[in-house]
């Protein structure tokens, strides 16, 4: 049997951690559901009304869970190491 999806009103919102990738929000038997973060841009206006200015939405793929951070920063680039031509 499938579990009917609760209202937006209903699902936990909550502000992400620092360099936080997974969802960390508990179930009924107390387990996390260490389920991915991804960026929710379809997020409805009486969502994003929640958020404040400058972060943005992330919703967890397996709970549906929402949290609002700030925009992530692209990781330092990879800095490319001299090759020879004799491959070592």
């Amino acid at each position: 049997m499938e579990a009917i999806p609760q209202p937006m009103a209903e699902r936990p919102f909550k502000a992400m951690r620092p360099n936080q990738t997974n969802c960390d929000q508990k179930d009924e038997k107390g387990k996390p559901c260490w389920g991915p973060l991804k960026v929710w841009h379809a997020a409805p206006a009486e969502v994003r009304q929640k958020v404040p200015e400058g972060m943005i939405l992330y919703r967890c793929q397996a709970c549906l869970t929402v949290y609002y951070g700030p925009p992530r920063e692209l990781p330092l680039r990879r800095v490319p190491r001299r090759v020879s031509i004799l491959g070592w």
